[in-house]
């Protein structure tokens, strides 16, 4: 499966690295100012299979959880973050990543989509 991202988060500047190299990587990245009314008609209309969450936007896991419950979330953090990792596990987590260098950024990508192709 080809990932189809949404991007969130409070800083779409400190993003933009992040854009780049998953440009290169060729996959599709839809990365917006959005509220959460927004959220489930952009996963629908655009074929997103997997979101991309900022730990600034953390808030909104839940919310996520509720409406794109097939689809899975890796949180983006500025650092490690057990407290924040143990809450996660309660939602649709598939992976993490640390900024700014992303470590593994494809590899867990690829992971998180191979885990939603064996849920179904």
């Amino acid at each position: 499966m080809k990932p189809r991202i949404l991007l969130i988060s409070d800083n779409l500047p400190e993003t933009n690295s992040l854009q780049r190299t998953l440009s290169d990587h060729n996959v599709y990245v839809q990365c917006d100012n959005i509220d959460g009314s927004d959220i489930r008609h952009i996963i629908a209309n655009q074929h997103i299979n997997l979101i991309l969450l900022d730990d600034s936007c953390f808030s909104m896991l839940g919310y996520l959880n509720s409406v794109a419950r097939e689809t899975g979330v890796i949180l983006i953090l500025h650092r490690h973050d057990d407290e924040l990792i143990k809450t996660s596990m309660n939602y649709n987590v598939k992976g993490f990543l640390l900024k700014p260098l992303y470590p593994g950024l494809m590899s867990t990508i690829h992971h998180a989509l191979q885990g939603a192709n064996d849920n179904h």
